[in-house]
């Protein structure tokens, strides 16, 4: 197989390029994102107002997921200094 292809299988993600596959842990939104960059680089998708709203969508709900994260690791952090 050539080329790259992200999947997402039970929150984690898996990318396959060239054959070589490797896991990630980026957030549901981050993989849907970069999933639909893929296909509009390979012309899967056209490049249209709709797709672009999608997409400014998904990175305000990744900064979110990303804020989310960072709270609960520093409560977590914060928890076992006590």
């Amino acid at each position: 197989m050539r080329g790259r292809r992200e999947y997402l299988c039970s929150g984690i993600g898996i990318v396959v390029e060239d054959g070589q596959w490797d896991m990630t842990t980026k957030s549901i939104p981050e993989l849907l994102q970069r999933s639909l960059e893929s296909h509009m680089a390979e012309s899967d998708l056209r490049d249209d107002e709709e797709l672009r709203q999608l997409l400014g969508k998904l990175t305000n709900l990744s900064e979110k997921v990303a804020a989310a994260k960072a709270q609960a690791l520093a409560r977590r952090s914060a928890a076992k200094l006590k």
